[in-house]
């Protein structure tokens, strides 16, 4: 009879580290397996991260995963991600949120300002349509955004 001895942690995979522009969804997730004994425990069930990348600020971010198989060896992973701001991706933020009505128009002027690199111009349209085309928090958001591209 042979009796296998688990003396390896579950290995532990990350899919989805890299770099995300606000406009898109930050979504990793991750992996973790053990041949001999199997994985009891690990953050791998759900996503490490899964949310629109204007939420997070610009930067490099860790997303982390751990995993512990039945013989107790844990292993851990790290992946680093990345949220920039391009022109495009900013004004792709502005076109999911500036709907209806009315739109293309303040659309352009955005573009316009953005395109000549008028900062100053986008963020007193910004505040104009804060609680109109703009819900608050979305404006909050811009505001944060166009003072990182400065």
């Amino acid at each position: 009879m042979t009796l296998p001895i688990d003396v390896e942690a579950p290995t532990i995979g990350i899919v989805g580290a890299g770099t995300y522009t606000i406009d898109q969804i930050v979504r990793i997730t991750c992996t973790a397996s053990d041949s001999v004994s199997g994985v009891t425990y690990g953050t791998c069930a759900s996503p490490l991260v899964d949310t629109p990348a204007y939420l997070l600020g610009p930067g490099t971010f860790i997303a982390a995963a751990h995993a512990e198989d039945i013989a107790g060896n844990v292993s851990s992973a790290e992946a680093e991600y990345t949220v920039e701001i391009t022109l495009e991706s900013l004004f792709k933020l502005l076109r999911q949120w500036i709907t209806g009505p009315g739109s293309e128009g303040i659309l352009n002027s955005f573009r316009h300002n953005l395109l000549n690199g008028n900062m100053d111009a986008l963020t007193q349209e910004v505040h104009a349509q804060k609680g109109n085309k703009l819900r608050e928090d979305q404006a909050d958001k811009l505001l944060a955004w166009i003072e990182a591209l400065k």
